[in-house]
């Protein structure tokens, strides 16, 4: 080994090293679009994993004597927000009964759907 063979050799080395940048940062850049194009998506900032879950069905038989005998709660979380789905059977001042149930547990409905399948009632809140 000579100086102009050492120095030679390193500088092969630097180029082969300046392309290895170039080609992870061009590879970086791609899965940052990739990733960004993901992030953007429709609602992607309003749909995320549920921390909790809840299902339940009160009862299979309703009856006269006792009207909310059937009623299936849904009640999914995500930080902050919850969505609750209430089918049961349809009567009258339901709706009042449940929003004042809700303000009275400090949560605030943000969005209400309801929707009638006779004698049936599917309410959709979404809360925080």
């Amino acid at each position: 080994g000579d100086q102009a063979s050492i120095v030679g050799g390193a500088i092969d080395f630097v180029k082969e090293l300046e392309q290895l940048v170039q080609s992870l940062e061009v590879e970086k850049r791609e899965s940052d679009k990739t990733r960004a194009n993901l992030s953007q998506t429709p609602f992607s900032r309003f749909f995320t994993c549920p921390q909790y879950a809840f299902t339940s069905r009160v009862s299979k038989d309703p009856s006269p004597e006792n009207p909310r005998a059937l009623a299936d709660i849904e009640v999914t979380m995500s930080e902050t927000h919850a969505n609750l789905k209430v089918l049961s059977l349809r009567r009258p001042k339901q709706l009042l009964q449940m929003v004042a149930g809700l303000q009275s547990l400090h949560l605030t409905v943000l969005h209400l759907n309801v929707t009638t399948m006779d004698p049936f009632v599917l309410y959709t809140f979404s809360t925080k």
